[in-house]
Order: C-alpha cells, then sequence, then structure tokens
C-alpha cells in the first residue's frame, strides 16, 4: 500500500512547518504582500493558527 499524502507531507508537523513559513513569505511577496498591508497583528496571528 502507497503512502497517503498526508504521509508523504511528514503528517502534522511536515504541514504545520509548512504553513508556517509560508505566510511571511506571502506578506513579503510585491504582489501578494498587499493583501496583509492594513491587517492587523492579531488579525494575521489567527491566519497563522492550525488546528
Amino acid at each position: 500500500m502507497s503512502e497517503t499524502l498526508y504521509e508523504r507531507l511528514s503528517g502534522h508537523d511536515g504541514i504545520s512547518d509548512f504553513a508556517d513559513s509560508l505566510l511571511p513569505k506571502l506578506q513579503g511577496d510585491k504582489q501578494q504582500g498587499r493583501f496583509w498591508k492594513h491587517r492587523g497583528d492579531d488579525g494575521i496571528a489567527r491566519e497563522a493558527i492550525i488546528n
């Protein structure tokens, strides 16, 4: 039986690490960063939480 996508992505820890590194990269991007330009830190922090 082959690995699931979840297993190939190293489970919760791997997905969480990826998500934690993705938001700062998007915020720093010239085109994507505009979506976070006028957001408060509390709203941005809520986006970064993974349950």
